[in-house]
């Protein structure tokens, strides 16, 4: 994943912003139980480049960084080379390798520290061309757990009309060693 943001300030919090989004697998993925290849690297390959008015906040504590991009001016690619991936499961037209999209961006990103053990980091993002929509709503809950040990909770709700017009989740428990020097 790669995010890079750019932004002039209008007034106060605001700020005139583009932003650049693009995301790819960096490894193969495979359907359950099969050789069939569902993803590889840079198939797909998703970019979002957006124009609009971003809105910052943090809290005096610190404890809270916020930020808010309403980007009226989108574009969006997707794009699938490899001869193993099947373009048209990432709603590509099919005998086409790439598909174009202009619409509207909302990108909302929070970080809050609870405490010094507990925080969370979300991530809300909704791009639609007025007649399809993707929302997707990254949050990860981290927690140090003694000393040593840390623990976190990433679970992901994403909507995709285009696709197949469901709810997909997926959700991850972990667990770490932590050491510092």
């Amino acid at each position: 994943t790669l995010d890079m943001k750019y932004g002039y300030r209008a007034w106060k919090k605001w700020s005139y912003s583009t932003e650049l989004y693009a995301k790819t697998p960096v490894f193969d993925q495979y359907k359950s139980n099969s050789e069939v290849t569902q993803a590889t690297f840079l198939a797909p390959l998703e970019v979002n480049l957006s124009v609009g008015m971003d809105y910052k906040f943090t809290s005096p504590d610190k404890k809270i960084v916020y930020s808010l991009l309403l980007a009226p001016l989108s574009y969006n690619l997707k794009y699938v080379r490899d001869e193993r991936v099947n373009p048209q499961s990432y709603g590509i037209d099919e005998d086409k390798f790439s598909k174009h999209e202009f619409g509207a961006t909302l990108t909302s990103k929070l970080e809050w520290k609870m405490n010094k053990n507990i925080s969370w980091s979300s991530r809300l993002y909704c791009f639609t061309t007025y007649s399809s929509t993707l929302v997707e709503f990254e949050n990860t809950f981290n927690f140090a757990i003694g000393r040593f040990f840390s623990a976190r909770i990433y679970a992901y709700p994403r909507f995709d009309d285009i696709k197949d017009n469901s709810l997909q989740t997926k959700e991850m428990l972990m667990f770490g060693f932590n050491y510092q020097w």
